[in-house]
């Protein structure tokens, strides 16, 4: 069953590392998905991948949105990095992790397994799965 959003459910943020050399291309990737000027993409690349080595590509996604996102994924991507989180939260801050979803997540049930969750994300629109 999907509703539109009545409450706070979870939705989610992919990240990942870059290859060597690959800076300039995830600042204007981070620019071009925030909608954010170029010279503050130059400083919030270097200092996210300081603090645990990742960078966010996707922001605030619904989890049935993410198999078509990963299937985008810009060239400056490292293999084998991708990491889903709870939005809001970066991989180091995720204190669990759901085997099952492949989900690192802070609240105190994996909110796919728990059933709410953010599903699509349609012009803006946030539509909630349930499992009711």
């Amino acid at each position: 069953m999907i509703s539109l959003i009545v409450d706070n459910p979870i939705d989610f943020d992919v990240w990942c590392r870059i290859k060597d050399d690959s800076q300039k291309l995830a600042a204007a990737w981070t620019a071009n998905m925030n909608s954010q000027y170029i010279i503050d993409a130059f400083e919030i690349v270097p200092e996210s991948i300081k603090i645990d080595g990742y960078i966010q590509i996707f922001v605030r996604c619904g989890w049935d949105d993410i198999p078509g996102l990963l299937l985008k994924l810009p060239d400056f991507v490292q293999k084998d990095t991708l990491i889903i989180t709870q939005s809001s939260y970066r991989p180091s801050d995720c204190p669990r992790y759901c085997e099952i979803h492949s989900l690192r997540y802070v609240a105190q049930l994996c909110p796919v397994c728990n059933g709410f969750y953010i599903s699509n994300v349609i012009n803006g629109k946030r539509f909630v799965a349930s499992k009711n």
